[in-house]
Order: C-alpha cells, then sequence, then structure tokens
C-alpha cells in the first residue's frame, strides 16, 4: 500500500475542515427577511400589545363596573376599553401583515438555496393565527352590549389563537437555534482536524 504525502494529508485536512465547517442542517433562519419590514412590524405589534393592555386595564371592575363608569379622557371606561381594543388590534393586524409580506420573500430565498424553510413556516403559521386574533378582538369592540355572550366567546377564542400563535413562533425560534447549534463545528472534531493536518 502507498502512504499518503505530506501535501495529501494537508488537502484532505483542508477539506474535512470545510465540511465540519459547513451547516450539518441546512436549515435557513427565521429571521431570514429584510431589516426595515421586521421592525417595523415588531413596532405595530408592541405598539398594539401596549395598546390592548391598556384596554384591559380600562376594563378593571373599578372603571368600568361602577354606577355610573369612570370617565376617563371624556369617554365611559367600556366605550375607552372598545376603542382600546379595536385602535390595538388594528395595530396588531398591521404588524402581522408585514411581518408576513418579509416572511414570503425569505420563505422562497430558502427554498431556492435548497435550505429548509421549517422556521419561516412556523413563523408565517404564527402570524397568520395573530392576525386571527386581531380580527376576532376588532369584532369584539363593535357588538353591542346586549351580544355580552357573543362578545364573551370572541375574545375566548382570540386569546386561543394568541396563545397558538405564541406556541408557534417559539418553536420557530428553537427550530432556528437548533438548525444553528447542530451547523457549529464540535471543539473535538476541529481538533482532530488540525492532528491530522499536522
Amino acid at each position: 500500500h502507498c502512504r499518503p504525502t505530506p501535501g495529501g494529508r494537508a488537502a484532505a485536512a483542508r477539506v474535512a475542515a470545510r465540511e465540519l465547517l459547513a451547516p450539518r442542517d441546512r436549515v435557513a433562519p427565521a429571521v431570514d427577511q429584510p431589516l426595515v419590514p421586521r421592525l417595523a412590524g415588531s413596532c405595530c405589534q408592541v405598539v398594539g400589545s401596549l395598546t390592548i393592555l391598556a384596554g384591559c386595564v380600562v376594563f378593571l371592575p373599578r372603571y368600568s363596573q361602577t354606577v355610573p363608569p369612570a370617565e376617563i379622557m371624556g369617554l365611559r371606561a367600556p366605550d375607552l376599553g372598545d376603542r382600546l381594543f379595536q385602535a390595538g388590534s388594528v395595530a396588531y393586524f398591521a404588524g402581522s401583515v408585514i411581518a408576513i409580506r418579509g416572511l414570503l420573500p425569505a420563505i422562497l430565498a430558502a427554498r431556492r438555496r435548497g435550505q429548509a424553510a421549517s422556521p419561516q413556516l412556523a413563523a408565517l403559521a404564527a402570524f397568520a393565527l395573530f392576525l386571527a386574533t386581531s380580527a376576532l378582538l376588532f369584532a369584539n369592540g363593535l357588538l353591542p352590549k346586549t351580544e355580552a355572550v357573543l362578545a364573551g366567546r370572541l375574545r375566548v377564542t382570540g386569546a386561543v389563537c394568541l396563545l397558538a400563535g405564541v406556541a408557534a413562533l417559539f418553536s420557530a425560534l428553537v427550530s432556528e437555534a437548533a438548525g444553528r447549534y447542530a451547523g457549529q463545528p464540535r471543539p473535538q472534531d476541529l481538533g482532530r482536524t488540525r492532528s491530522d493536518g499536522g
């Protein structure tokens, strides 16, 4: 048998190093999308969340269930709560639409590169659920007081959609983190490559 030359061992070591440094799982990152849509969508969702939270505060019994209801900013507390929920729903809806528009090109780009787009698809499902949540909360604010039972069902359904969307978005982040971790070379592999090349 022929013994490999030092040059042949060095070339083999370089090839092995390239294979170790290449991602093992070709998974595209979930945030692989333009920066401006990401920032705009995130800002809209933060504003929407804070506005909905303010609506929840206004609906507290100390404001909305007194006789007569407390007045805040010139409006009865229940009316102001409905307006805040609607405004927050619109902002949340806009943020989800912007995020989805940023995700679609990222999914197509990942597929063109031959990468798995599972993180983006999970994020897409999450933002679709956020759209449903926004629509349900907005419709809840339009219902008259006589439809309190239906309004409660809409709020519960919206909360379920929101919870499912958060779970889907969390799974997208976990999938992205797992893909990045799998693509990193292990220290023992790099040490073995250096010893082979030396």
